[in-house]
């Protein structure tokens, strides 16, 4: 750790690595220090030699000391001084006239010159070089009476030519130098201006970032006008309030080839037909520009152009910093445009899977949770534990969780949609909700990497579908399956029998005189009397045992897996029994009704549906027309619709009279 002390402040910290050398200083401090040297080698010359008269010598010390002092740089700033230049001419002459060889005092000429013309231009230079020329001719032709001046020929050669040679070579080095600063300067302008412009936050930084570079950039490369052309007075006030160049705006009225012209870029040459339109439009001051247009194009609508307008053409070298600069900002722009739509894209999409009712978990290879939408939450009344894997399978009914299983692990074989599947899931209330479950496989996709398991809430939907079906294939009043499922049930046992040659009984049941109770008591008396007779008839059941309500007062009971053939027969005596019982409608009324019973039992063989119930039906007949209030049972001797006698009535019915009472 070093102390470094900057501007009076200390502060702890690593020494900063040294600058690199500076080409421009030390170029001038050589050529400084070869002037120095070559005043400091006519010290010891006129010290010595020439035969000049005392106060001649005098003038010349006092003429180097001039030149020393001078060249240095002390007081000057490197910079031309009329004044300072004037002495120095006179301070060459009066060393020339001191020091007896004038040839020597020419090397003193050339290294002051070379060292002078650095820092002037070329008219600056020319008077220079005239100058020194004229004070060493001029001392020589004094010192020298006319006859005894004797100048070498390489004296003669050097001065003639050769001088004017070497202010020419340091006027090269010096504009080549001063290329170089610029291009320096222009590349530490864009390198902060792409710095600038990379760390912007968003389309207006941008902009901002670029109308201070071009801002910089124009006051450092054109003499001239420079304009920032907009489409749109939105990003003219932005630029504007960037301290960018001049800002104007281009209506969209104006005409298109003026409009398509500023897009497009380019040199504007004198006499093309868009360059009067182009002043105007841009309100340009300078007479007869040379236009450059640098469009800077990006994807969100608007534009804008630099237009740099100039007495003389523009070096290529500046033409190329300000191409780099729009390409700079279009490149960003083009980058910024993309990265906020994104963002805008991924929050709008992060709001509709947070605001959607379906439940969305995302899981990786291993079935570990990756993600899950507001909803679960909401759903659960709790967080969900993604770092527990399997707790999104303790909420799936174990009776559903091998199929939910089965669907996801199938998913995992292709990319897309997979099989859905029907699942019950425990709320926070503790019941089960039905969900449609739908697992996606993304997990080549790179933006998401993941199974996606959408679960939509189906309760609702099943619920009323239970409704509906409940409805098809029941009673409205007593509850009771209606005929259709009836028939559904006894095809279903007749084919269960036919596997497992278990015995199969059907009864059919009618109420006795219920018409009398409706038309008596009323059709309200009458349900009430359904809903008892359906009570106790149920009572006489088992729970496998179908009872059915076939029409107005007639019920069916199927017994699927009688033990013995006498089954039926033993049910019909107890629901009889039961039926017979006073049924209590009201304070003042009580009916008493029996019921006719018809049984029919599956014989082996095949046997349809539609068969028994005509059996039974025809069972049913005979009952009523033995007189009410007892069970017939099925033979194949028992009467029909075709006139065949009639079976006996079985053993043991009994026949009761319906007597409603009030």
């Amino acid at each position: 750790m070093t102390l470094v002390v900057l501007r009076g402040h200390r502060r702890w910290g690593p020494r900063a690595p040294a600058a690199p050398p500076d080409l421009d200083a030390a170029v001038r401090l050589a050529a400084r220090a070869l002037a120095l040297l070559s005043v400091l080698a006519l010290v010891p010359v006129l010290a010595l030699t020439g035969d000049a008269p005392a106060p001649v010598r005098a003038g010349g010390a006092l003429g180097l000391l001039w030149l020393g002092w001078w060249w240095s740089g002390i007081g000057r700033g490197h910079r031309l001084v009329p004044a300072g230049e004037a002495l120095t001419v006179v301070a060459l002459a009066a060393v020339a006239l001191a020091v007896a060889d004038v040839e020597v005092v020419l090397a003193v000429v050339y290294a002051g010159c070379c060292l002078t013309l650095l820092g002037c231009g070329r008219r600056a230079a020319a008077l220079i070089l005239l100058g020194f020329t004229a004070a060493y001719l001029a001392a020589a032709a004094i010192g020298h009476p006319p006859g005894r001046l004797e100048l070498s020929p390489a004296a003669v050669t050097g001065l003639l030519p050769g001088l004017p040679l070497a202010a020419v070579l340091t006027q090269l080095v010096r504009e080549a130098l001063g290329r170089r600063q610029r291009a320096l300067r222009l590349a530490a302008i864009l390198d902060e201006a792409v710095v600038a412009i990379g760390a912007a936050a968003g389309a207006a930084s941008v902009w901002r970032a670029a109308g201070r570079a071009a801002s910089r950039l124009g006051r450092e490369t054109v003499r001239g006008d420079q304009v920032f052309a907009t489409g749109t007075a939105a990003l003219a006030t932005t630029l504007s309030g960037a301290d960018a160049l001049r800002v104007v705006v281009v209506p969209g009225t104006a005409p298109a080839p003026l409009r398509r012209r500023l897009r497009q870029g380019g040199r504007v040459p004198r006499g093309d037909p868009a360059q009067d339109q182009l002043v105007r439009a841009l309100a340009l001051t300078s007479a007869g520009p040379h236009l450059l247009l640098f469009p800077i194009p990006f994807p969100a609508g608007d534009w804008a152009t630099v237009a740099v307008a100039t007495a003389r053409p523009l070096a290529a070298e500046l033409a190329a910093t300000w191409r780099c600069l729009a390409a700079a900002v279009s490149a960003e722009l083009s980058r910024v445009t993309v990265v906020e739509a994104a963002i805008a894209s991924e929050a709008r999409f992060r709001a509709f899977v947070e605001s959607a009712s379906d439940l969305i978990v995302a899981i990786d290879e291993g079935g570990g949770l990756l993600y899950v939408s507001p909803s679960v939450e909401s759903f659960l009344g709790r967080p969900l534990d993604l770092a527990d894997p399997p707790e999104w399978q303790r909420l799936v009914h174990p009776d559903d969780l091998a199929a939910l299983r089965a669907s996801v692990g199938a998913a995992y074989g292709a990319p897309g949609p997979g099989l859905p599947v029907d699942c019950r899931l425990l709320a926070r209330d503790g019941g089960w909700r039905s969900f449609d479950v739908v697992p996606t496989n993304l997990l080549a996709d790179p933006d998401a990497g993941a199974m996606v398991v959408t679960l939509r809430d189906i309760s609702d939907r099943v619920t009323l579908e239970d409704q509906l079906r409940h409805q098809a294939l029941h009673d409205p009043l007593t509850g009771l399956a209606n005929r259709a499922l009836l028939r559904d049930r006894l095809e279903h046992a007749l084919a269960a029998r036919e596997r497992g040659h278990r015995a199969l009984v059907l009864l059919l049941l009618d109420l006795d005189h219920f018409k009398d109770i409706n038309d008596s008591f009323g059709h309200e008396a009458g349900d009430q009397v359904l809903l008892e007779m359906t009570r106790r008839i149920r009572s006489c059941l088992r729970t496998s045992d179908t009872c059915a309500r076939l029409g107005g007062d007639e019920f069916a009971i199927l017994i699927e897996d009688a033990a013995a053939p006498d089954v039926g027969q033993a049910l019909a005596g107890r629901i009889l029994e039961a039926l017979r019982r006073p049924i209590v409608v009201s304070d003042r009324v009580r009916v008493t009704t029996g019921a006719s019973v018809g049984i029919t039992i599956a014989a082996a063989g095949a046997v349809e549906a539609k068969t028994l119930l005509q059996e039974c039906d025809l069972a049913l007949y005979r009952a009523k027309a033995e007189g009410r209030g007892r069970f017939v049972v099925y033979e194949a001797t028992l009467g029909d619709e075709t006139g065949r006698p009639p079976a006996a009535p079985a053993a043991g019915a009994r026949s009761s009279a319906p007597t409603p009472s009030a």
